[in-house]
């Protein structure tokens, strides 16, 4: 089993490493991932009083490398050219936050799924590269969109698409298995993208209530649920009358909350039966975004 360990460089502020972990290590198990110490001191910035260079943040990562594990920094700091983040032989990762809020809210999706899809892209490029001196990770990033983990997209808001419907595409995945990458790390990245595409209740709830109509709706199902809960309570009536208007009020309730769920793991699964052919061009990309 191969271990990967993340470690905050610097200030790093309200992210849950223990849940990013908490997110690869239940989605497959051919990858462990644990939180190392963190590292609160990096000195001044040496990019425009702003940033990192990336030989400074891999060498204050390096000092904190253990044996047999694969070593992830995380930084809000941007790194040098802007990078989402870059990785180094042998077994250094370093994740960059500068601007991922708006990537994040874009894909509705978290900063800790953001962390834990990026660390398995970065990770699987690193494996690449150390399969042979004259292996570049530019092997595998392509400027033609597909719907790939690594379509090159030089703006970083683009990565949303990749946060809500990216995939290991044949022609990369095939390369990966040739420089001689496990097949289990491989499942392992399918699952895991799986798990953070995957919509759950509480995350389709609350981009439900962002829509006013939905709003309106819940609220007056709950409301016309409470009112008859409270008269029946107060007049200490409560018949079988009021017992029937009150199941079918949470009844009605329950549809409302789960309706947009029930549409978005439908989204879902018709996105993972989505023909290659399909994600070859832009616009289908950005349908299939849409769709969850």
């Amino acid at each position: 089993m191969l271990t990967i360990c993340f470690v905050e460089l610097g200030l790093v502020e309200d992210i849950d490493l223990v849940e990013v972990c908490r997110i690869i290590n239940r989605s497959q198990r051919a990858i462990r991932a644990i939180v190392g110490p963190e590292v609160t001191a990096l000195g001044e910035p040496d990019i425009s009083a702003i940033g990192y260079s990336l030989p400074r943040l891999f060498a204050v990562l390096a000092a904190t490398a253990e044996p047999e594990q694969v070593m992830v920094g995380i930084t809000r700091a941007p790194i040098e050219r802007n990078l989402f983040g870059s990785h180094v032989s042998p077994g250094l990762i370093i994740l960059s936050l500068h601007q991922v809020q708006e990537v994040c809210v874009s894909s509705g999706r978290t900063t800790e799924e953001y962390l834990a899809q990026s660390a398995i892209t970065e990770l699987l490029q690193l494996l690449y590269v150390s399969s042979s001196p004259d292996a570049l990770w530019t092997d595998l990033a392509h400027d033609e969109v597909r719907g790939c983990l690594f379509d090159y997209v030089p703006n970083k808001i683009d990565k949303a698409v990749k946060l809500r419907c990216g995939h290991l595409d044949q022609q990369c995945r095939a390369r990966l298995i040739e420089s001689g990458v496990a097949a289990d790390l491989l499942v392992a990245a399918d699952k895991l993208l799986r798990r953070i595409q995957s919509p759950t209740l509480g995350r389709t709830l609350r981009q439900a209530l962002q829509q006013p109509v939905f709003s309106l709706l819940l609220g007056g199902v709950l409301g016309g649920l409470i009112i008859n809960l409270v008269s029946s309570a107060i007049t200490d009536s409560f018949t079988s009358r009021s017992a029937s208007a009150t199941a079918v009020a949470a009844l009605m309730a329950l549809g409302v909350i789960t309706f947009p769920w029930l549409r978005a793991r439908r989204s879902a699964r018709k996105l993972r039966r989505w023909p290659a052919s399909a994600t070859t061009e832009p616009s289908a990309i950005s349908r299939l975004g849409g769709m969850n």
